[in-house]
């Protein structure tokens, strides 16, 4: 019983894991961009508009 329920925790922290990288990587590597890119277009800098 104590095995079985041990390996169901590592198999759950193994997807949790899998599951949050999947989400941090989504997320650095297609929201970010955009969001940024709008922000930056609408930026003045020193009398400078980026």
């Amino acid at each position: 019983m104590i095995q079985t329920n041990k390996r169901q925790q590592i198999k759950a922290w193994t997807f949790y894991d899998w599951a949050n990288s999947a989400y941090s990587l989504i997320i650095t590597s297609a929201i970010f961009p955009a969001y940024y890119t709008q922000i930056v277009d609408q930026v003045e800098i020193f009398g400078y508009l980026f």
